[in-house]
This record gives structure tokens, C-alpha cells and sequence, in this order.
């Protein structure tokens, strides 16, 4: 017979006890329960959401996990501060007319449907654009369109389908920290105090004295009992929460292993002090708590004190021209900007800061912010994003709010720029760790029967010292510290990564190309000749000012050879153009200056090496032969590349009239190709990479950016620290080139090294997993070597990576 509860219940609904979208369970009274398209909610905001899902085709989100969906709350208004102005301002990284970018923290991601649900948001609101979503941190970086779409209700849609976002327009992350911190510290408190105190009512039993204070023996079990129960209920929930939300989403997290081993030693120690068969294992439970919490501490500090060092020392020092009261330029850190201070910024140099244009239009390239390159023009007063390219003339900005360099990091690493790597860490750590915390079960289970039959008394303390002593986080740790630190002390010798992954990528380059204008070559010392008709001071003046608008080396030699030509008048260039490869151009009063290649300027006059054309209003004058000086060292570095083995090509858009010079330096062997235009480097890369070699490509990110981004690891050539070049894997200044073999041998260094943090760990845990089984571990002492492996690797790694760059990269 049919309970009278479903009686109104249509017939093509379920009988379900769980909501559809959060699994939680239905309300008791059938009244409260919400029906739809066959289902049952707990509530308007889960029915809601499957609605939303249901009518996009999102449904097999339920087929990810058990319990992906997770409860809405409802409310209409929670969002409408989004409405305000000046919150929007501070939350959005990037705005413009159809294009918005922002980063949401989201408390509740927590499993593989999250994932894929908030990577799948364009399905649900065509304003959206992109989303991707930082798993480890929480958070999602969404980019939208607001014509379509608002912020409030972007963060709508976002609570509808069960996550909402976590605003706040402070920096919690050091308060956090701090809370963090304090909340362990008072973990340890509690039970180093149990400890102490159980350990002196225990010292009858471990004096022998049992005899003599029988009386007593039951009293000391139960005062243990009673000092055991914070520790229990209040040290071990950090533990039981992790576990037990591993267990949820079905995943075996290194905690779960650590609870069973502290819920087994108290509820054994309890059963032995009620039924007086024996004094328990409090000390050994309270001890193993608090060791594990000092540890755990000690890991927070050390691996915090480790991330400020490698975040202080890995970025580039990207560097920015700040006027000064008499319009003087000096070069400056972004570190050292203060909101209102004024930039000068050229043509293709990124904007570090927020900004407001203090002068007329210009063109911005936001390619490195959105992925599209079509330059979107900005008039006086505007607010200019960071991570904006400049593309046409100088131009001036007021700084308006100074951002954190992790911020263009961050950018370096956007998805836009990645070029589909796997690395170790994805392909073996993951994998280890996956199965890492079933292994120890079983094992811990196996040994537990195994002494039950053999020595019961042996039992509980093989079966908790195995589960405690086997840690993966030493394995896990030491890829990203070793490269990490890697990066850091190449980062202290003028070599920039961006990141600490693509160091892997040098293990295995066994091919390099170099541009040669701004690569091996300097505008250092370089000697500028004109020749062809005359030019007035004017007109000397006049191209000293456009070629300063280029950050090209030929551009800034002839700049600075004629620096001294400046009539002191303020004149602006107008319709400044920079044809990549080609030349420049633009208006200064009447008359428009073009100078660049022959077929730029449109010549037959047979002109030298590394020489620029000139034309004044239409008409040929000459040009500037420019002879630019190799690097210092540069035959050195070509020499020591050959001795190891490298195969070597020279590109250049210049003739071949340096061949025979090039070939003395680099070597009879080296590949020379010369009036390579820019698509033709990028070809000539491709063309490698499709015979499987695998290619280091270093230039200077001017006329070979699609090269450096081609290659499997590009590297970018900088003499000015205004520059930065996104389609590179690194970034090396000037100076620091001739210690690239250095810098080869030392990436390989580090491989091996991490091949060796690798195998302490399995050793570690191979060890120490026997002394377990075979009983010859305590608990104890299990829980004080679990946190020291982890400790041990990452010291391992940091120093001996740090001493090993310091013999191969010197001091």
C-alpha cells in the first residue's frame, strides 16, 4: 500500500530522500519539499540550479561525483554592492567595452565537478567569455562581457548554481595566515600540556612501581583518560576535517591514514583503562598529537619563509621611466612607484600600473591581458589598465594604483601563452600521491592481522606506527621546491623564469638558435655613421626624437648618437608608426620621417650591413650605418656550447656580409640563415621541431616573438628592464647571456637533484615503513620522523641546489 506522504506527488516523480542537486537530505515534512522535471530539491536555490544546468544541457555535471552539487542560499540582494562603482573598480583587473577580467574566491570548490562546472560558465550566460579556475588556491578568473553581463549578476549566476563568491576588498591572505598560525599554536599548547601531564602520571609504569601504587593505577588511567579527551575532540579535528572531506569526494587524502591511527590508539586506550586490562596509550596518543602539530608548524614556517625568498628574487625587476619635476627621466623599480608619480612609456613596452593617460590618444595592445590583439585606443583621462602594451608613440601616465609584480607573473602564466607542457609533477607526482594513501591502508591492515595472531600486544603499535610514519608529502614537495629554488638562484644571476616548471623544458633542449641584432649583439659602444646629404641640426634633432619612440637597438643607437642634436623645443611625433621588421615613421610639424629597410623607404641604393634608410617627406637622404658590438664573452659562450654538444643556428634579417665573422666566432658548424624576415624565423623553428628536435630559441622578443613562442623554451634578451617580453619562457638581461651553458649545466644539475629528493623520499618511506611492520618504531617516534622526512627533502633540495648554482653560475 502506498504511504500516505506521496499521495499528491504527480506519478513521474521519484521517490527520492536526497536532493537531486546537493545530495542532502529531503526535509521530513513532504510539504517543504520542492518537485521538478521528475526530481526533488531541498529548496528553491537547489531547484534553481538544476534548472539553469538542466536547461543548458549541463546535466552530466551530476555524473562527475556523487555529490557534486553544493546547497544554494537564497537571496536576491547579498550582490547588489557590486553595483557600486568603486567596489567594481577595485575587483576588476581589466575593463573596456565588451571585455572584463575578474578573480573570484570560491570556498567552495572542492571537487572535480566544481571544476569542470565553473570551466563550463560560458554554457549557462553567453556574457561569459572564459573562465578557469585555480583548484589548489579556490579561486576562479573569469572573463565577461558586460554588455551582456554585470558584475553583481555574474556573481548571481555563480551563487545560483552553488558557489558563491567570497569578496572582501582587504588583503586577508597575511591575516589568514596569522589566524592560522595562532590556531595551531593553541593546538600544540593543549596537547604539549596533556602530554607533560600524562607522562607524570605514567611514571609509575615506566619506573616499574606498578606494584607498589596499584591502588592508585586505576585512578591514573582515568585522570589520563580525562587529560586525552582535548586532545582527541580538539587537537585531532584538523586531521578528522581534511580526512573526512577526502572521504566525501571519494579521495584518500595522507590524513585519513593519521585519524585512523589516532582513533584507533584512543578508543583502545579507553577500552584497556574501563575494562582494567591496562594503563592505555594516552602518552603515546597526546605525544603523537603533539608532535604532528609542532611539525606541521615548523613545515608552515619553513616552506613560508622559502615562498617569500623565491617570490622576492624569481620576478624580473621590471623597471618603468618616471619623470621627475624638470621632466628628467630616471629609471625606477615598479616596486618603487607611488600612486600619482608620472611614467613615460614607449612603443611595445607593457604598462606595470594601473593608469590614468595624461595626454591625447593612444593605441593600447591588451593582447597580453585578453588573448586579442586588436589595440584599443584610449583618450586623455582614461584609466589604463596594467598588462597593456603601448603601440605608437610615447606617451605619459599618472599612476593611479600600484599592483603587486606577481600580478603581471601571473599574466606571464596565462593560459594564452602556455603551450600545452605537461610536466613532471603532473604526469609522475599525482599519480604516486593518488594511490599512495591505499597502499599504506593495506599495508597497515596486512601487519595489523598479521601481529594479532602473532603477538597481540604488538598490535595496536605496528598498525598506528605505520599509518602515521608513511608520508607522501615529502615525495609531493620535492619537485615544485627544487625548481622553485632553482628558479630563485637563477633569478639572482639575471635569468627569469615564468615559472618554476619550465625548467624541466631546459633538461632536454639539445638545439639553439639565436637572433643576432640584439642578441649576441649590444647597442653598447655602438658606432653610428651617416652618410648622404646633408642634414640640418633640425632635422638631426628631429629623427633623434622619432627614434627614441622604438625600443628596437637599432632605433636607440641612432638615438643616442644623436641625442646631443636636441634644439630644446617641445615637439610632439604625430602618427607614429612601427612596422615590425620594416622600419618607423612619423609627423613632427610639417614634415613626416621614415626610416627602416630599403624596401621600407622605397630605394634601389645599395646600402651596408646593419644600416637604417632615411626619407624626409617622400624624399631619399641617405642612411645611418650602424655597427653595432657583440657581446663580451660571446665567443666563449659559442665555444662552450660546441665542447657540450649543442647544435647551433645564427638567424638574422641582415646579409650575409657578417657570415666569415660570425662563423670565427660561433664556430664552422654553427647554421647561418640571413634576411630572415620575422614569419621566416618562426618557420625555420617549426621546421625544426617537426624533425623532433627539441629547440632553445633566444632573441630579443622585438622580430622573433613568434619564434621564442614556437620554440619548445623561448628565451628573451633584454638590455633595458622597461622591457618584457610574455611569448618567452624567460627572461635573461644583457650581461647574464655568456653564462647560458652555465645556466644548461645547472638545469640538468637540478634534474638529477630532483631525481634525488625523489628517492630520499621512497627511501625514507621504504625504511621507515619497515621499521614499522616489524615493530621497532612506537608511534611516537613515528609522528617525529613523519614531519622531519618532509622537512629533510625540502632542505635537501634547497642546498643543495643553492650550492650547486653557486659553483656552476659563480658568486
Amino acid at each position: 500500500m502506498q504511504s500516505e506522504v506521496f499521495q499528491d506527488i504527480p506519478s513521474n516523480v521519484s521517490r527520492h530522500t536526497k536532493c537531486r542537486h546537493c545530495d542532502d537530505y529531503l526535509p521530513d515534512h513532504e510539504d517543504d519539499v520542492i518537485h521538478f522535471d521528475g526530481e526533488s530539491f531541498c529548496c528553491t536555490g537547489c531547484k534553481t540550479a538544476y534548472e539553469i544546468l538542466s536547461a543548458n544541457g549541463l546535466t552530466d555535471y551530476y555524473n562527475i561525483e556523487d555529490k557534486p552539487g553544493v546547497k544554494v542560499t537564497d537571496s536576491d540582494e547579498i550582490f547588489d554592492f557590486l553595483e557600486n562603482e568603486e567596489v567594481q573598480s577595485s575587483l576588476i583587473k581589466y575593463s573596456s567595452e565588451n571585455f572584463n577580467k575578474v578573480i573570484f574566491h570560491i570556498p567552495a570548490i572542492h571537487c572535480s565537478s566544481c571544476l569542470w562546472l565553473l570551466e563550463n560558465l560560458y554554457r549557462l550566460n553567453n556574457g561569459v567569455l572564459r573562465s578557469t579556475v585555480d583548484f589548489g588556491k579556490k579561486k576562479v578568473t573569469i572573463d565577461y562581457d558586460p554588455e551582456v553581463l554585470s558584475l553583481k549578476h555574474l556573481a548571481t549566476l555563480l551563487k545560483n548554481i552553488g558557489y558563491p563568491p567570497h569578496i572582501s576588498l582587504e588583503n586577508e591572505e597575511s591575516e589568514r595566515l596569522e589566524k592560522n598560525s595562532r590556531s595551531l599554536m593553541i593546538r600544540i599548547g593543549v596537547a604539549g600540556f596533556s602530554f607533560g601531564n600524562i607522562m607524570l602520571m605514567s611514571f609509575p609504569e615506566y619506573l616499574g612501581l606498578e606494584g607498589d601504587l596499584s591502588f592508585f593505577a586505576p585512578y591514573f588511567g582515568l585522570v589520563n583518560f580525562v587529560l586525552a579527551l582535548p586532545v582527541f575532540f580538539y587537537c585531532s579535528t584538523i586531521y578528522f576535517k581534511s580526512a573526512w572531506s577526502g572521504i566525501k569526494q571519494k579521495y584518500l587524502n595522507i590524513d585519513v591514514p593519521v585519524s585512523i591511527g589516532i582513533i584507533t590508539l584512543f578508543f583502545y586506550s579507553s577500552y584497556e583503562v574501563f575494562t582494567g586490562t591496562g594503563p592505555g596509550y594516552f602518552d603515546s596518543l597526546s605525544g603523537l598529537l603533539f608532535f604532528l602539530l609542532t611539525g606541521r608548524w615548523f613545515q608552515n614556517r619553513t616552506y613560508q619563509n622559502l615562498s617569500f625568498d623565491r617570490s622576492f628574487t624569481s620576478y624580473f625587476p621590471l623597471a618603468v621611466h618616471r619623470l621627475k619635476g624638470d621632466m628628467a627621466k630616471e629609471v625606477v623599480t615598479v616596486r618603487e612607484l607611488k600612486e600619482g608619480d608620472t611614467i613615460l612609456i614607449r612603443n611595445n613596452e607593457v604598462i606595470p600600473v594601473d593608469s590614468i593617460l595624461t595626454q591625447e590618444s593612444v593605441l593600447i595592445d591588451y593582447s597580453f591581458v585578453t588573448g586579442e590583439s586588436r589595440p584599443v585606443r584610449k583618450e586623455r583621462g582614461d584609466l589604463v589598465y596594467a598588462g597593456g602594451k603601448l603601440i605608437g608613440q610615447s606617451a605619459t601616465f599618472n599612476v593611479k594604483k600600484v599592483l603587486s609584480q606577481s600580478y603581471l607573473t601571473s599574466l606571464w602564466n596565462n593560459e594564452i601563452f602556455s603551450k600545452n607542457d605537461q610536466f613532471i609533477s603532473d604526469r609522475i607526482m599525482n599519480k604516486v600521491a593518488r594511490y599512495f594513501t591505499a597502499v599504506i591502508l593495506v599495508l597497515a591492515f596486512g601487519f595489523g592481522i598479521y601481529w594479532y595472531f602473532t603477538e597481540p600486544s604488538m598490535t595496536v603499535r605496528v598498525f598506528t606506527a605505520i599509518l602515521i610514519v608513511a608520508c607522501p608529502c615529502a615525495l609531493s614537495l620535492t619537485v615544485p621546491y627544487t625548481f622553485g629554488t632553482a628558479q630563485s638562484v637563477l633569478g639572482q644571476f639575471g635569468f627569469y623564469l615564468r615559472n618554476a616548471d619550465v625548467i624541466e623544458k631546459l633538461l632536454k633542449i639539445r638545439k639553439v638558435v639565436f637572433d643576432k641584432t640584439g642578441t649576441l649583439t649590444t647597442k653598447d659602444n655602438s658606432k653610428v655613421n651617416y652618410k648622404g646629404k646633408p642634414l640640418t641640426k633640425a632635422q638631426k634633432s628631429n629623427i633623434a626624437l622619432i627614434t627614441s619612440q622604438s625600443i628596437h637597438p637599432l632605433s636607440v643607437a641612432i638615438s643616442e648618437a644623436l641625442i646631443g642634436n636636441n634644439t630644446g623645443r617641445h615637439v610632439d611625433v604625430l602618427d607614429y608608426k612601427e612596422s615590425v621588421g620594416k622600419g618607423i615613421s612619423g609627423v613632427i610639424g610639417m614634415s613626416e620621417y621614415k626610416l627602416g629597410s630599403r624596401e621600407f623607404i622605397g630605394t634601389d641604393d645599395t646600402i651596408p650591413k646593419s644600416s637604417v634608410c632615411i626619407s624626409i617627406d617622400g624624399e631619399y637622404y641617405g642612411f645611418f650605418e650602424v655597427h653595432p658590438e657583440y657581446r663580451n664573452g660571446i665567443d666563449r659562450l659559442f665555444d662552450q656550447l660546441n665542447e657540450a654538444g649543442y647544435e647551433l643556428s645564427i638567424l638574422s634579417g641582415d646579409n650575409n656580409s657578417e657570415e666569415e665573422n660570425l662563423k670565427s666566432i660561433s664556430g664552422q658548424k654553427t647554421t647561418m640563415l640571413f634576411n630572415k624576415k620575422p614569419d621566416e624565423k618562426l618557420e625555420y623553428i617549426e621546421e625544426l621541431k617537426s624533425l623532433n628536435h627539441k629547440v632553445l630559441m633566444v632573441g630579443d622578443g622585438l622580430n622573433d616573438s613568434g619564434a621564442l613562442k614556437a620554440a619548445d623554451f623561448g628565451l628573451a634578451v633584454t638590455d633595458r628592464t622597461t622591457s618584457f617580453t610574455p611569448s618567452s619562457d624567460a627572461i635573461v638581461v644583457g650581461q647574464t647571456l655568456i653564462k647560458l651553458p652555465a645556466i644548461l649545466r645547472f638545469s640538468r644539475s637540478a634534474g638529477k637533484i630532483l631525481w634525488a629528493g625523489i628517492c630520499i623520499s621512497l627511501l625514507y618511506n621504504v625504511v621507515g615503513l619497515t621499521f614499522a611492520a616489524l615493530g621497532l618504531l612506537t608511534p611516537v617516534f613515528a609522528a617525529i620522523l613523519m614531519p622531519l622526512s618532509s622537512i629533510t627533502v625540502v632542505a635537501f633540495s634547497t642546498l643543495m641546489i643553492r650550492y650547486v648554482g653557486n659553483k656552476i653560475l659563480g658568486t
